[in-house]
């Protein structure tokens, strides 16, 4: 049985695909039907550890899409979220590691973990954008 895939279905669980295996300095996205590799800027390494963020300040250029790399030090599940910006990781097991893509106007943007008890705890920051 023969079954005809639209291209556009295609090209869609292309860009996921590119996009769910982390493709390293770069991001899928679809234009016009196709897609290409968006180059991100490298940004802060940020780490998540029990009930902070290390550093707990971090700055990226303003107008740029960067990527902030963050790795799970702690011993427990976090996530890295910043709420004025629409990010979120997603969850993060002890020891894993991954990245969130940010663009940003000037300012300061609250960052914190989600993780019910996590920011009263004190795991929460601040990103600025300059």
């Amino acid at each position: 049985m023969n079954v005809r895939i639209p291209r556009a279905a295609v090209m869609a669980v292309a860009g996921l695909a590119l996009a769910a295996v982390g493709v390293i300095g770069s991001a899928a996205v679809e234009n016009r039907g196709v897609v290409e590799a968006q180059e991100f800027a490298a940004g802060p390494s940020i780490s998540m550890i029990d009930t902070r963020f290390f550093p707990p300040q971090a700055s990226i250029p303003a107008y740029t899409d960067v990527t902030i790399s963050l790795h799970n030090m702690g011993v427990t599940q976090h996530d890295f979220v910043i709420p004025a910006l629409g990010v979120s990781s997603g969850s993060y097991m002890p020891g894993t590691y991954g990245s969130v893509y940010v663009y940003a106007e000037p300012g300061a943007y609250e960052f914190l973990c989600s993780i019910p008890g996590h920011k009263e705890a004190g795991m929460s920051g601040v990103l600025y954008a300059s």
